[in-house]
């Protein structure tokens, strides 16, 4: 389908007004008929989503796309204690629907498939306990995260052929306690997996077994695929993506949970009492979304309807949310020196949208509206066309494109460059002979009208003809013969050869990680049957040393020590999270050790802990810390800052300290204790991973010179070079993060919440 819309100055009487933009957000509407909490959610065929819920003896629902719950599979988990049902559901490319049901202990898991055309169950065993989480992988076979829960026993990941059975156990990397769980594919096919043992990591296993470890700090909650195909991970208050390393965690104030990429170009995550939406530039926004104030998010899916599915804990128990239209490209030609078209490719994600397009000459000035057109209410990417009249000639300006629907808005900006209009040119009388010398006056044609401002209503021809010249009549004249222009024949257009195309490389396949010694899948004839004992040797789950070898482990990288300089003024290398080196550069440097209240002087380099204080409101420093295998070093003067390191990321932190007097009128104790009303540091990097921290926001930068300042009304960043992105702080109110480039100033309030 292709939109045509004719936008004129002209017209802007006719034009339809947009509504304001303070009243779109995502609303979410109650799906009928859910009546406990889905544990997981999952879309089928036809758009429909099946939704497991563990409650009593388990049960799977199927929701049509348009909201109705069409089908309950019930009994799930009959014949296993009451809780123990279905957890994480996928489904495999013939389009059944697939579960794993979790366990206690030593009792041995299940999973179970539901026949996608007749609700038949059938459930199967599987000789490990706590089965949490299923996935399709990129070879459309089926895999699960099992953790025993029993000491000495190791957790797997396992592999099923779902035509055949055939199982595959790996743990090749994986720790003592590492329970695995939130299996999720990847862009790349492959399986990513959090350990949720503290051990900090994000797993990888190919599809060949091959396994690898990412530290990401902390225990990671859930993963889930962002928009950007990156993985991400919820962690407490905060969300990470692995596009980077280490890892982009931002902080958003609130419990994100769930992760999906949302149909908008946003990733979209489950929060409490609504749901978190994160831009590619790390922005950020809560959404409420009618979703109940202490309702918390158990799983989150974007639907072929173009909404976001949303599980909850409480009831309603599942919604279905609104979502901005997607707004994906947009280009501007000119066509003359007044006229040109914009294209936008725009997806109205399932509700009525509409799509403007304004202009200003160059880049900065206010924006005039050229016109609007409705798109529609699809759940595809349309091209949508639209001709412009009436632009101002010879002219570089701006077009804004802004689609809108009541879910939101999105916007993208485009140059258009108008030629210059070609002249009309000037008729020349053909030289008669007269027998008087006076030369006939020529007349002095009529000047070119110069168009009205582009923005004027006034109509402007398609056309302006050109009038034939008269000819001034003599009696004796012998008019001199016009001769025929000589057309120039246009060349022929020349073909454009056809690119032979590249070969595309087949690439080389992931290695092959041969399995551990296999553990029986055994069928169960009926719910709640007991499972009829195979032979001894195949009974455990823990395979036997001298049968079959373990998987070779991908191992991590490993950190190079840092050389030690030679002679007796040398300065031990800095250690991740644990120690720096702090050199004086200009003026007097003093800085005191954690649990000490003396200052020290410096004179060249010294190493100190993480957690130092450093005092250089008289001075410089150079600061080194480690970084992966080598090192970072920043400059820093002009503060007062506790330093400290994140091991696990190699973020070096420098948070400002020095009382600040915020009191309405100073008292002899304030001033005694010379307490002031501003402090500040400035820093200056290339490439290294520095944070400064105020009292109400942080800077992150990477390879920049940037100026921190506290007041007791919040927090001044403001960039010379580079670019900083600053988040503000959960404590002093909250918000998005936005990204600052050189020659930007943010003043970020102190608002501590209540």
């Amino acid at each position: 389908m292709r939109f045509v819309a004719v936008l004129s100055a002209a017209l802007t009487g006719a034009l339809v007004a947009a509504a304001p933009a303070a009243a779109r957000h995502p609303q979410g509407t109650a799906v009928p008929g859910v009546s406990a909490s889905p544990d997981s959610l999952v879309v089928g065929a036809g758009g429909a989503v099946w939704a497991t819920m563990p409650g009593g003896a388990g049960s799977v629902a199927k929701v049509a796309a348009t909201g109705v719950v069409s089908q309950v599979v019930g009994g799930v988990s009959a014949g296993l204690p009451s809780g123990i049902g279905p957890h994480d559901v996928a489904i495999t490319p013939d389009g059944d629907i697939w579960f794993v049901v979790d366990s206690l202990l030593s009792v041995s898991g299940e999973f179970g498939r539901i026949d996608h055309n007749s609700g038949a169950i059938t459930r199967y065993n599987l000789p490990l306990s706590n089965p949490s989480s299923i996935a399709v992988g990129g070879d459309g076979k089926l895999w699960m995260t099992a953790g025993n829960d029993m000491p000495l026993l190791p957790d797997y990941v396992v592999k099923v052929d779902p035509a055949t059975l055939d199982a595959s156990y790996f743990q090749g990397g994986l720790t003592l306690f590492s329970e695995p769980r939130s299996l999720t594919r990847g862009a790349d096919g492959a399986l990513w997996f959090v350990e949720g043992g503290g051990y900090g990591r994000v797993g990888r296993i190919s599809t060949g077994g091959s396994m690898s470890f990412r530290s990401v700090g902390s225990a990671p909650g859930r993963l889930g695929l962002g928009a950007d195909s990156a993985m991400w991970f919820s962690r407490g208050s905060s969300l990470g993506s692995l596009a980077t390393d280490p890892a982009t965690v931002i902080e958003t104030g609130n419990a994100p949970r769930a992760i999906a990429a949302g149909p908008d170009g946003y990733t979209w995550s489950t929060a409490t009492g609504g749901v978190i939406r994160v831009g590619s530039d790390g922005s950020q926004n809560f959404e409420s979304a009618d979703i109940p104030s202490g309702a918390k998010g158990t799983d989150i899916v974007a639907g072929r309807d173009g909404r976001m599915w949303v599980a909850l804990d409480t009831a309603p128990y599942l919604m279905r949310v609104t979502v901005p239209p997607r707004l994906s490209a947009a280009a501007a030609t000119a066509s003359s020196a007044t006229t040109g078209t914009v294209t936008a490719t725009v997806n109205p994600n399932g509700i009525p949208t509409g799509v403007t397009v304004d202009f200003r000459r160059g880049t900065s000035g206010s924006w005039t509206p050229l016109g609007q057109v409705d798109v529609g209410d699809g759940t595809t990417a349309t091209s949508t066309q639209f001709s412009l009249t009436g632009l101002p000639a010879a002219t570089t300006g701006e077009l804004k494109v802004t689609a809108f629907n009541d879910a939101g808005t999105q916007e993208l900006k485009t140059s258009i460059t108008t030629p210059v209009p070609t002249p009309t040119p000037t008729p020349t009388p053909t030289p008669t002979a007269t027998p008087n010398p006076t030369p006939t006056p020529t007349a002095t044609p009529e000047p070119t009208p110069t168009p009205e401002p582009w923005a004027t209503p006034t109509p402007t021809p398609a056309v302006t003809a050109t009038p034939e010249p008269t000819a001034t009549p003599t009696p004796t004249a012998t008019p001199t013969p016009t001769p025929e222009p000589t057309s120039t024949p246009t060349p022929e257009p020349t073909a454009t050869p056809t690119p032979t195309p590249t070969p595309t490389p087949t690439p080389t396949p992931e290695p092959v990680i041969p399995p551990i010694t296999t553990l029986p899948i055994e069928l169960l004839t009926e719910p709640g049957a007991t499972p009829t004992p195979t032979p001894s040797a195949t009974q455990s789950p823990t395979p036997e040393p001298t049968t079959t070898p373990e998987p070779t482990a991908t191992p991590e990288p490993t950190a190079t020590p840092q050389p030690r300089p030679d002679g007796p003024s040398a300065v031990p290398a800095p250690v991740l999270g644990e120690t720096m080196v702090m050199k004086a550069d200009t003026g007097t440097v003093r800085y005191r050790v954690p649990g000490s209240n003396t200052y020290r002087s410096v004179n060249g380099a010294v190493s100190i802990p993480s957690n130092s204080v450093i005092d250089t409101t008289k001075g410089s420093i150079v600061l080194t810390s480690a970084v992966g295998t080598g090192s970072q070093s920043g400059e820093f003067r002009g503060g007062e800052f506790r330093v400290k390191q994140q091991a696990a990321t190699g973020l070096t932190q420098l948070v400002l300290t020095g009382a600040l007097d915020c009191s309405k009128k100073a008292t002899r104790a304030t001033a005694a204790a010379k307490k002031s009303k501003r402090r500040h540091v400035w820093g200056q990097d290339k490439g290294g991973k520095f944070e400064t921290h105020g009292r109400a926001s942080v800077a992150a930068v990477r390879g920049t010179k940037w100026l921190t300042t506290d007041t007791c009304a919040g927090t001044v960043v403001k960039v010379y070079e580079g670019a900083v992105l600053v988040k503000p702080k959960a404590k002093a109110g909250g918000g998005k993060a936005k990204l600052l480039k050189a020659g930007g100033r943010l003043f970020t309030p102190y608002q501590p919440k209540r």
